[in-house]
Order: structure tokens, then C-alpha cells, then sequence
């Protein structure tokens, strides 16, 4: 047999879990072996003095100081996470308001920008509506194809399912909202 089986036969014989014949082996084993003889020494010289130790056990307000660490944790968590998608919001709002307010300028105030604005931006936005209603118009006749019925009930179940989503949407926003006001607050 190898070293490292008998010093797994050696640990279990330590914790009680050796047959007799298995026990005796060892022993007749560790009676001419000299490195596993001492091996065998300092693991019960180990095993006595763990044994001989008191067993530590955690106070009795160890677990609610735990969940509280972790509740705190949490909390701060969500706190950070809030912010940032509130910072990420407001950034946006204050974009798209310094873009319209920019807009307004170049209008109000620069007549060549105006004249650009008539004569590239409006045609330009004209094409690219048009070409969007013809796509979509194409894509309700695809439908309309396919279903073979009018397509007026799937708009309307089309549209009574993004109110549904929208709604539920608004729920679980201002349901979090709350949640973190409570828990922030």
C-alpha cells in the first residue's frame, strides 16, 4: 500500500471510523514504518490538542448582526444603483433640453441656419417619414396577408397589449420607488 492510503487509513482510524482488521493493519503497519509512525505521532498529538480546546461558539446576537450588515449592504446598494439611474436620466433630460434650447438659437437668431433648416433638414425629414409610412404600410399589407382577416382586431390587440405592458411597467417602477423610499427613508 501507498504512504498517502495510510495516512487516510490513519485520520479515520483518529475519528473512530476504522474496522478492527482495518485498525490492526495500520498498526502492524505503523510497528515497522518509521515515517508513518511519526506521522501517525503528530497526528494524534494534533488531534489531542484540538480536542482538548474549548468549542467556540458564535453569541447569541451573531446572526442578527449578520442579517444587519446584510441588510445595510443591500440598502446601499440599491441606494447607488437608484442614483445612478436617476444621474443617467437627468443627463438625458438636460441633453435633449440644451439640444432644443441650441435648436431654438440656431432658429430664432441665425437667419443661414434657418435657411439650411427649410431647405435640407425638412426635405431630408419628409423623405425619411415618407419611407417609413411605405415600410410600414408594406409591413401591415404582409400581415394583412398572412392573417387572412382584417387587421383591425390585431391592432387592437397589438395596442391593448403595449397599454397592458406600459402599465405593468409604471407599476413596478413606482413599486420600487416606494420600496426605496422606504428603505432609504
Amino acid at each position: 500500500m501507498q504512504r498517502c492510503e495510510y495516512s487516510e487509513r490513519m485520520s479515520l482510524c483518529l475519528d473512530g471510523l476504522l474496522s478492527q482488521a482495518d485498525e490492526a493493519g495500520l498498526q502492524a503497519h505503523l510497528a515497522h514504518c518509521e515515517p508513518c509512525r511519526g506521522e501517525w505521532e503528530a497526528m494524534c498529538w494534533a488531534s489531542s490538542a484540538l480536542r482538548a480546546e474549548p468549542a467556540v461558539s458564535p453569541g447569541a446576537d451573531w446572526a442578527l448582526r449578520v442579517m444587519e450588515r446584510i441588510a445595510q449592504r443591500e440598502a446601499r446598494r440599491r441606494r447607488v444603483h437608484s442614483s445612478v439611474r436617476l444621474l443617467s436620466g437627468a443627463l438625458g433630460l438636460w441633453a435633449l433640453a440644451g439640444l432644443a434650447s441650441m435648436l431654438v438659437f440656431l432658429v430664432l437668431w441665425q437667419p443661414s441656419w434657418y435657411v439650411l433648416l427649410l431647405n435640407v433638414v425638412l426635405p431630408v425629414t419628409r423623405v425619411v417619414f415618407s419611407t417609413l409610412a411605405a415600410l410600414g404600410s408594406a409591413f401591415l399589407s404582409v400581415i394583412g396577408a398572412f392573417s387572412g382577416q382584417s387587421l383591425l382586431p390585431l391592432l387592437v390587440a397589438y395596442t391593448a397589449a403595449v397599454a397592458v405592458s406600459v402599465v405593468l411597467w409604471m407599476r413596478i417602477v413606482s413599486a420600487r420607488w416606494r420600496l426605496a423610499a422606504l428603505v432609504c427613508g
